[in-house]
Parts: C-alpha cells; sequence; structure tokens
C-alpha cells in the first residue's frame, strides 16, 4: 500500500482547500493579481527555507523544468484567482479537478501505475463528487473563464514537476519553480497596476498554505501513486464547497450535497 501517498494526498487536500477559502477573502479585498503576488512570495519564502536543509543540487534538467513549471504556477494562480474576484469560491473552485485529472491521466499512461477495480470505483466516485458541486444555478460565464484555464495551466504544472524531481529533490525544485512563478504575476501586476503593492495578512497566510499543499502533491508525485494520491487531492472543489457553505454561508443544493458524499466515500474506497 502506499501509505506515504495517502497521507501526503489528504494532507495537500486540507491545505488547498483552507487555502482555498482564505484566498476569496483575500481577493475580494485586494484583488486577485495582488493577492497571487503576495500569496507566491509567502510560500516561495518558506520552501526557500526548507530548501536550505537539502544538500541535493539541481543540474541543468531540473533546473529547465522548474523555470517551466514556475511559468506554469504563476500564470495558473493569476487566472483563477482573477476569477476569484468576483465570483463564489465553490463556482470558481469547481474546475480544481481538471488540474489533477491531467496527472492522473499521466500516471496511468505514462507512468504505466497499476490501480486497481476497487480503486478506480474510489477514483471515478472522488470526480463525479467534484462535477456533481458544480452542478446548481451557476452560470458559466466569462468571469470564470479564467479559471478553467488556469486549471489546464495546473495540470500541466504537475507533469512538468513530476518529470523534474526525477533528477532532484522535490523541495528544492518546489523552490526555485515557486519563485519563479512570480516573475509572470509581478509583470502583470507592474503593467496593469503599477506595482501599488497593498499588503494582506491572509494572501501571506494562503501562501504558506499553498507552499504545504505542493509539498504534499509533490510527495505523491515522488511516490509511485500519481493515479491514486492525485485523486484524493481532486476531493477539493467537494471540501471547498463545503467550507463555502460553512463559513461564507454559500447555497448549495441536494446534488452538491450528494457530490460531497460521493467525494468523501471515495476517498475512504481508495485508500481502503
Amino acid at each position: 500500500m502506499y501509505y506515504n501517498a495517502f497521507l501526503a494526498g489528504l494532507a495537500a487536500l486540507a491545505f488547498y482547500s483552507v487555502a482555498d477559502i482564505v484566498l476569496k477573502v483575500s481577493s475580494s479585498r485586494s484583488g486577485g493579481i495582488q493577492t497571487s503576488f503576495i500569496a507566491s512570495v509567502s510560500g516561495t519564502a518558506l520552501l526557500i527555507i526548507l530548501s536550505l536543509f537539502y544538500t541535493t543540487t539541481l543540474n541543468f534538467r531540473s533546473i529547465l523544468l522548474s523555470v517551466v513549471t514556475g511559468i506554469f504556477m504563476g500564470s495558473g494562480t493569476m487566472m483563477v484567482l482573477r476569477s476569484l474576484e468576483t465570483e463564489q469560491v465553490s463556482d470558481t473552485m469547481a474546475f480544481v479537478a481538471i488540474s489533477y485529472a491531467i496527472p492522473v491521466i499521466f500516471g496511468v499512461v505514462f507512468l504505466k501505475e497499476h490501480v486497481g477495480p476497487v480503486e478506480w470505483a474510489g477514483i471515478v466516485l472522488i470526480f463525479a463528487g467534484s462535477a456533481a458541486v458544480s452542478l446548481k444555478d451557476m452560470k458559466l460565464n466569462t468571469f470564470l473563464l479564467p479559471a478553467i484555464v488556469g486549471n489546464v495551466v495546473w495540470g500541466l504544472q504537475f507533469i512538468t514537476f513530476s518529470m523534474a524531481i526525477q533528477s532532484a529533490g522535490f523541495v528544492p525544485v518546489a523552490a526555485l519553480s515557486s519563485a519563479v512563478s512570480i516573475i509572470p504575476i509581478a509583470a502583470y501586476l507592474l503593467l496593469t497596476e503599477g506595482f501599488k503593492f497593498r499588503a494582506s495578512a491572509q494572501a501571506a497566510f494562503a501562501g504558506v498554505l499553498l507552499a504545504l499543499g505542493l509539498l504534499g502533491a509533490l510527495v505523491v508525485l515522488e511516490s509511485g501513486a500519481t493515479a491514486l494520491g492525485m485523486s484524493i487531492i481532486a476531493a477539493e472543489p467537494a471540501l471547498v464547497t463545503l467550507l463555502g457553505f460553512i463559513i461564507f454561508k454559500e447555497r448549495i443544493n441536494g446534488m452538491q450535497v450528494l457530490g460531497v458524499v460521493m467525494a468523501t466515500i471515495g476517498i475512504v474506497v481508495v485508500t481502503a
């Protein structure tokens, strides 16, 4: 059994979901791009500190892949938070399952990971539950398009992460990628808002949570159980919907409740 992958997946699910809630608060107050920048800086600072405890050096291949990954990471984050400025957190984050479906497919098709029938049933339940939480009176408007594109970019980020950590420790790779992710966000901020910096404790805290969630996801990628571990993290839309209902009193319907239940059962099946 891949207990490390399961535990890391559950930890990443928790960190990412709470971060989404905190990001919603910061984005509505300071704007998505400002929030993206501050979160990226705080997350990068934590990862750089942690990387100091690693003796692994990055070779040219891992550096190149880390740079590409950082571009994907920064661009995806910026687009998703742009949607969070105006849309409900449950609506925006309903599409995050897209970013996890890509590495799951990658794990099964390209990495040839074995997934048994029972585990497949759990994976299907998780993704079906995540899809169900988006089936309400939500209208697919242009404000949600950045979130969709951003999640596709996030999915590609996990593929390049998987390739980069094959020849280097995942913490240094995460630190470099996170540092690079600041560049596109800062450039966009400078061009559109003149880099009018507004400090946000919520954004900084969210960045720390996102960094911890990323480390959990990278443990999954390194474990050899990408499909199973990333499927657990794919329950994020369901958990975020539940947290949005509890914290922001966002409306949820019967289909969304069913989605939360399905995703929960799926996690139990996968990890059993």
